[in-house]
């Protein structure tokens, strides 16, 4: 699932075993985050889906649960590899954060429909590609499935104007992450291919 180094895809991490510092299994990889403003989109928090636990983060709950997901920074990740995700803290103990500021990769861009300037739909976000360096975590772009771009010649050129604009240095067909001008509740617009815009946007 995990190379040392390379591509792999937001779906392929979903559901990955999380340990803690101790080697307990202590839940799965439910999301990943990334500041926005940020220059570089490397993720920088890891959702934790945690199994029934009574406390969170240090703090002791009313009643235990089993459904809580708590983000932790990815400088608390020691690794990941075939196996899962390793951190470096020990559970219940976990260093948390707020989720306030972040775009989470599953819950805001995975199946979320893409449109253009206009407001005409492209296609659904079929994955999210990442790049692996070290052990960081970079967000590459956003994929549509092989088969929609087969069966839309359109849309495979309108990506390959975008690849084009914005330098893409992957060789996948995908949509760039800096060709993303904003994200709406139901939405992900994506920048025009053919004009000119100035550094600072969403996916920069």
């Amino acid at each position: 699932m995990l190379e040392n180094e390379g591509l792999l895809d937001l779906t392929d991490l979903l559901r990955a075993e999380v340990f803690d510092g101790a080697g307990r299994e202590v839940g799965d990889v439910h999301d990943l985050a990334i500041t926005r403003g940020e220059p570089e989109p490397a993720v920088t928090s890891v959702g934790v889906h945690l199994e029934w636990t009574d406390r969170v983060g240090g703090v002791r709950l009313v009643r235990p649960v089993e459904d809580a997901v708590v983000l932790v920074p990815w400088s608390e990740v020691s690794g990941f590899d075939d196996e899962g995700v390793r951190l470096k803290g020990r559970h219940p103990g976990l260093e948390v954060e707020t989720c306030e500021g972040k775009i989470l990769l599953r819950r805001d861009l995975l199946d979320k429909q893409m449109k253009d300037q206009a407001g005409g739909r492209l296609h659904r976000v079929d994955d999210v590609l990442l790049e692996r360096r070290g052990d960081s975590l970079l967000l590459a772009g956003l994929k549509v499935s092989p088969g929609m771009l087969m069966a839309s010649p359109g849309l495979r050129a309108y990506i390959s104007k975008l690849k084009n604009r914005f330098r893409s240095r992957y060789e996948a067909l995908l949509v760039p992450w800096e060709a993303v001008e904003r994200i709406d509740d139901d939405s992900i617009v994506i920048s025009d291919p053919g004009s000119a815009r100035a550094a600072g946007g969403l996916g920069r």
